[in-house]
């Protein structure tokens, strides 16, 4: 990004760009970048992504990823995997709900 905020303004300074123009690219190119980051986080957490129900999910859907999309997930999940809510052969081979938890709080640090 910063070779390409170098070229914006290089433009810039050539007149092949006025400044409007350069500043607008350089917000469009600073979004991309941070867009690339948070994905490039989230997908460290493919695990917990999946134990929460989004393994199908695509790029602009896992950016789009809010609080609110985790929390409803997690509550989903969480009626499904509960001791309470299911017989000891049923869960055989679940994962816990204590491992949903740890996957709900590691990914909702990265929502925040």
């Amino acid at each position: 990004t910063q070779a390409a905020e170098a070229a914006v303004n290089a433009a810039a300074a050539a007149g092949l760009m006025d400044a409007d123009a350069a500043e607008e690219k350089k917000r469009e190119l600073q979004q991309a970048a941070e867009a690339r980051e948070r994905l490039g986080r989230l997908r460290l957490f493919e695990s917990d992504l999946a134990l929460l129900g989004f393994e199908a999910v695509s790029e602009d859907d896992l950016l789009a990823l809010d609080e609110k999309a985790l929390r409803a997930q997690f509550r989903l999940r969480s009626r499904e995997l509960h001791p309470d809510a299911a017989t000891e052969e049923e869960l055989a081979g679940r994962p816990s709900v204590y491992e949903l938890n740890a996957a709900y709080t590691s990914l909702l640090k990265l929502v925040r």
